[in-house]
Parts: C-alpha cells; sequence; structure tokens
C-alpha cells in the first residue's frame, strides 16, 4: 500500500524544521496518522516540504533491497509545481505504535535493544547503505535516514555514518513543528484507518435537514424503479451504456464547477452536499446509481471522469462489433431505458435516441489508439495527468449516492471512490474502501483496480512536476 502527500505553500510554518523530532513530526502530519511497519521518504526543500511517499516495508528476504529502493526512488517527481527542482530527501522507517517512553532525556539505549525495536534497527541496519548508494544513481542527496520505534528513534551520526539513538520516540510530541500543527487543527490518528475514517466527507451533512430528507427518499425510489425497469428491458448494454455515460458527463461538468467554486472561495466542504443535491433532481441520480449495475460501465465511468465524453465514446465504440451478436444470440433488446423526460431536457440531452438505429454504434477512428488510451489511463501507465476536478466531482456524487443505492449497485459505487483514491495515489484508502464493499458482488465482476491494489502499482503521472493537488 503507499501514499502521496504534501504541504502546499499556503501552509508554510513559523517553526522550523531543525532536529530529527521536527522531521518525524512534519512526516506523521503529513500523513495523518502514525504509519506502523512502513518506509517513508520525504521530499525537503528551500521550498517547503513534500511530497511524500509511504510504502509498506518490504521483507528482505522477499525482495532485494536494491530493485525495492529503486522503485520507490524513481517515483519521486524531479520538479515541483513551480519547476524547481527536487533534489533532497528525507528517508524514515517505521515500527509499531509507541509505547510509553521514560521522562529521562536517553543518552545511550537503556539495555539491549528488544522486540520489534530490535527488528526495525536491523532492517534500518540492512538499508542504510542501499539507501545511500541508490540516492546516488537517481541524484538525490539523503539527508537523514531516520528510524522511529516504539520506545526509541535513531539517526545517522555524520560522522560514523552508523545508526545511533537519538531520544525516545515520545519526544516527537514535543517537537515545535508538531505543536504547531496541532494549533493549526492538524490531527495525527493512531492508524491510517482512523485517518481515513475522520476525514471522509460527509455527503448527508446539510444545513436543510427536511429537504434532504426528501431528495434521498425521492432518489432511492428512482434507483429501484430503474434498477427494474432495466432489468425487465435488458437493453443492449454498449448502447445503453452510451446514454448513461452522456448523463454522467453533464453531472461530473457541474459538479467539477461546484468543486473549483468551494476551493477559489474557501467555502465549507459542508455545504457541498446540498449544492449537489439542489443540481441534481432525485430522477438523475436514480437513473444514475441504476447505470452501476455491471463493472464494464464503472470502468467506462473512470475513464470518463479522467478524459472527456468524446475519448469515452470512442472508447465505447469499441464493442461495437458485439452489437449484431447480442441482438440476434443474446436476447438483448434494440430500445435502452432513458431517464424522464424533464431529466433529459434539464441537462440539454433530449437529442438521445431510445431506439438503437439501422447503423448502430460508431466505430472508432482508430480502435487500436483508443483501446490502448483507455487501458493506459484506467492502469496509470500514461505521464499525462487526469483531469483532477472531474475525479473529485466523480467522488463527490459517488459518495452521496451511495447512500440512495443497495446491492451491487452500491459496491460499484464504493469501487468508483476507491479508484479514484488509487488514481491520486491513496491505495491504502483504495483497499479500505474496496474492503468495506458488498465482496459477493466485487469477487463476480472483473475489476482491473483489484489487480492494480494488488500488485502495488502506481500511477505515473505521480512522478510529474507538481504532484496531485491536494483535496480540502
Amino acid at each position: 500500500m503507499n501514499s502521496f502527500s504534501h504541504i502546499s505553500s499556503s501552509s508554510a510554518l513559523t517553526s522550523r524544521i531543525r532536529t530529527e523530532r521536527d522531521v518525524v513530526a512534519t512526516c506523521v502530519h503529513l500523513l495523518g496518522y502514525w504509519p506502523k511497519d512502513s518506509l517513508v521518504l520525504m521530499v525537503a526543500e528551500s521550498s517547503g516540504v513534500g511530497p511524500l511517499i509511504r510504502v509498506d516495508m518490504a521483507d528482505p528476504f522477499e525482495m532485494p533491497a536494491e530493485d525495492y529502493l529503486d522503485t520507490l526512488f524513481s517515483s519521486i517527481p524531479r520538479l515541483n509545481g513551480l519547476n524547481e527542482c527536487l533534489q533532497r530527501i528525507f528517508v524514515l522507517m517505521f515500527g509499531g505504535l509507541l509505547s510509553t517512553c521514560p521522562s529521562t532525556p536517553l543518552t545511550q539505549p537503556a539495555g539491549p535493544i528488544t522486540g520489534s525495536d530490535q527488528e526495525l534497527f536491523e532492517r534500518a541496519i540492512y538499508y542504510l547503505e542501499p539507501i545511500q548508494s541508490t540516492g546516488s544513481r537517481h541524484n538525490l542527496e539523503v539527508l537523514d535516514v531516520i528510524a522511529v520505534g516504539r520506545t526509541v528513534y535513531w539517526s545517522v551520526n555524520p560522522e560514523t555514518g552508523g545508526l545511533e539513538p537519538v531520544g525516545w520516540a515520545n519526544d516527537i510530541f514535543s517537537s515545535p513543528v508538531y505543536a504547531e500543527l496541532v494549533s493549526r487543527g492538524s490531527l495525527v490518528s493512531s492508524s491510517s484507518h482512523e485517518a481515513f475514517s475522520l476525514k471522509k466527507w460527509n455527503p448527508l451533512d446539510t444545513q436543510h435537514p427536511h429537504t434532504t430528507e426528501l431528495w434521498l427518499a425521492s432518489a432511492e425510489a428512482a434507483a429501484v424503479r430503474y434498477v427494474e425497469m432495466k432489468q425487465t428491458l435488458n437493453p443492449l448494454e454498449p448502447f445503453q451504456a452510451e446514454a448513461e455515460l452522456m448523463l454522467w458527463d453533464s453531472l461530473l461538468g457541474t459538479v467539477a464547477d461546484s468543486v473549483r467554486l468551494e476551493k477559489e472561495n474557501n467555502l465549507l466542504p459542508s455545504t457541498l452536499g446540498d449544492r449537489i443535491r439542489t443540481t441534481v433532481p432525485p430522477d438523475a441520480a436514480g437513473y444514475l446509481v441504476a447505470s452501476l449495475t455491471n463493472s464494464a460501465t464503472l470502468h467506462y465511468l473512470v475513464y470518463l471522469a479522467c478524459t472527456d465524453l468524446s475519448h469515452t465514446l470512442a472508447a465505447l465504440g469499441l464493442m461495437e462489433g458485439y452489437i449484431q451478436f447480442f441482438l440476434d444470440d443474446a436476447g438483448k433488446s434494440s430500445r435502452r431505458l432513458l431517464p424522464s423526460a424533464q431529466t433529459l431536457s434539464a441537462f440539454d440531452l433530449e437529442r438521445i435516441s431510445p431506439t438503437l438505429s439501422a447503423q448502430g454504434m460508431r466505430e472508432p477512428a482508430d480502435s487500436n489508439e483508443a483501446g490502448a488510451h483507455f487501458a493506459g489511463v484506467l492502469s496509470g501507465s500514461l505521464e499525462r495527468p487526469p483531469h483532477w476536478c472531474r475525479l473529485e466531482a466523480l467522488e463527490r456524487l459517488c459518495a452521496l449516492f451511495e447512500n440512495i443505492a443497495c446491492h451491487k449497485c452500491e459496491s460499484m459505487l464504493i469501487a468508483s471512490q476507491a479508484w479514484v483514491k488509487w488514481l491520486r495515489g491513496n491505495s491504502t484508502e483504495a483497499s479500505y474502501l474496496l474492503e468495506s464493499a458488498d465482496q459477493k458482488y466485487l469477487e463476480s465482476s472483473p475489476l482491473l483496480l483489484k489487480s492494480l491494489l494488488g500488485s502495488s502499482t502506481i500511477p505515473m503521472w505521480l512522478t510529474q512536476p507538481g504532484g496531485v493537488p491536494p483535496v480540502r
């Protein structure tokens, strides 16, 4: 699992990072939690701190240190958003959660190192030389290597080049940097799962409880109705998906504008749910929930949020060759389910036809190019980043719609949010989300995201200048 984080220039601290405990304090606040069995790379330049990359600590017996570190160091962006070179990093290793430490100053370890601290110390010694050599190969200056155990933390002695104890791990909480970040409202949870739960946006926050309750009831009823109608009609999947994706596209654009407005005007995220519900009629919400009865539409939806409608319809056209097969041999209908006339009119989509024309769906101009781009975006193998505001809009919409969905649709909405997390470099949070979905639906549906998480793949665009913009 991995996480990418950074502190923006607008978050400049008055306290300076002067000691090892300040480095650790900055790291855990960037993450938002105290990592366990983790290796962290944290960029530190005069312009600020970040990005930060956290990964699970590798087993030295399962993966050579050089291979493991090469993959990590190559993931560090070489330029920030100001086009300045990033060349200096801290490397931190964390063992287990902190335990109670003595209040007396630490000059030398009090007796032999034992337990999990001994295991961490041995791993840190094992990685020490490979970290320095890997940094040199990647033209990165390793400012320090810090190992944080449950009771003691160590850093490199510049004179000897070896790891020596710095202090009790609990001393980190007395860092001026830690104190200033706490005074600004930053919290450090005891685990990544707890941190994710605390910062998760609640789409049901509202200033109008009665109106919200009515919207939820109407949208839920619409979702049930559209799922049943879709099952009865049994439409051709790519033909049906075309109409659904056109409505999704309209809403993604509208909500993306709201997200931008929220950031530019420093609006409270708690008001975004009300603004979305004002924009999205219950009928439209129910129709879009019913669109996610299969994983194919989920893949196209994520691609739509990353790109645009023209790219998505070109990729959808790759299924054009199957249309006649579906109609002739699979008992599929040549008609598709559409939302109400009022919904179509509200989003200027009256042009959508309910009946498949004799020409079928248009074939993409270059099927190889369309297919390669579709696969490249979803797997993160392209360097060009996705459309961040549209992705955030998808995450917000799916979080809201999750409250009016059930069964497979609910699982697909959760998987959509997990995919957004992964695309932003937060595979730990993506895994938590995916685990919270009903596994019987995910196991029966081919889902590329599960393979990406299982192989610890990270998107290539995370290494590009500027990295990933923060989410409020």
